[in-house]
């Protein structure tokens, strides 16, 4: 077992002093939660965490193709368009490039959305 880990389990999650300070009417987890205080900017910050959680994943995918084709989807968009012969990979390739790029605007419009918002609704 690690020394770090050794030292933690000695300790004991209970008595570190960020959990007392956080946490302080958590004991033995027997309480029961009887209200959940939750303020109108965490559940802003909760959902703008899950879209940039997609975010990083459309991302991903679009790098992933600036790295195959070494170029940026406008690039890319304006060679494949300019092109009389057809290369049907490039244009797979390219329909579903510009389906990431327009599932990211959504996502960023999305993000803009919810720090403006002004009334929260739960459902």
């Amino acid at each position: 077992m690690p020394q770090s880990l050794k030292r933690f389990c000695k300790v004991g999650f209970e008595e570190t002093s960020w959990v007392k300070k956080e946490y302080p009417k958590i004991k033995g987890g027997n309480e029961k939660m009887e209200v959940l205080k939750v303020s109108k900017d965490e559940i802003k910050a909760y959902e703008k965490l899950k879209v940039v959680s997609q975010i990083a994943s459309v991302k991903g995918k679009i790098e992933f193709f600036e790295k195959r084709y070494g170029c940026t989807f406008e690039e890319f968009e304006k060679d494949t368009q300019s092109k009389e012969k057809e290369n049907f990979k490039a244009w797979d390739d390219y329909i579903e490039w510009k389906a990431y790029m327009k599932t990211l605007e959504g996502l960023e419009t999305k993000i803009r959305e919810i720090e403006n918002v002004q009334d929260i609704v739960i459902a």
